[in-house]
């Protein structure tokens, strides 16, 4: 075989395994999303962030170090962590979309948390009362001005 041969060949491979990569990405973003273990962040409809429920466990670790009495992150954190520092109304949606949360800048306190599930969601509930959910598996976060 060539020299050329061989580097046709290994472009060729390299080609494909990038685009297999872009693909089981794709799969697995979209999945995540359907699943509500993937939760859209958006500013007025346009998407901000992804943040999966492994990202947002990582975030109450940093937001309450070694607490392990903690049930969840607060939706500011949350919010602020996507980058969104400044807005008039903070809409929570969940993945059959039937139950949605909205509050203004005023009503949002560190009272909200995203309660982490054992099947891998979160639902948005006030700290002081997790066992009556606002919105059960969050899939969308919404900032709306």
């Amino acid at each position: 075989m060539t020299l050329n041969k061989k580097i046709a060949i290994s472009i060729a491979f390299i080609l494909l395994l990038v685009a297999g990569s872009y693909l089981a990405e794709n799969l697995s973003k979209e999945q995540g999303l359907k699943s509500a273990s993937v939760i859209r962040v958006q500013e007025n409809g346009n998407l901000v962030a992804l943040m999966g429920v492994d990202v947002l466990r990582a975030l109450k670790e940093q937001e309450s170090p070694g607490d392990k009495e903690a049930k969840g992150l607060s939706l500011l954190y949350a919010v602020g962590a996507a980058g969104i520092a400044d807005f008039n109304q903070i809409e929570v949606k969940g993945i059959d979309s039937k139950s949605v949360f909205r509050a203004t800048r005023n009503e949002i306190t560190g009272d909200y948390i995203l309660y982490f599930t054992d099947r891998g969601t979160v639902n948005l509930c006030n700290k002081n009362d997790y066992q009556r959910f606002l919105v059960e598996d969050v899939s969308e976060i919404n900032k709306i001005n």
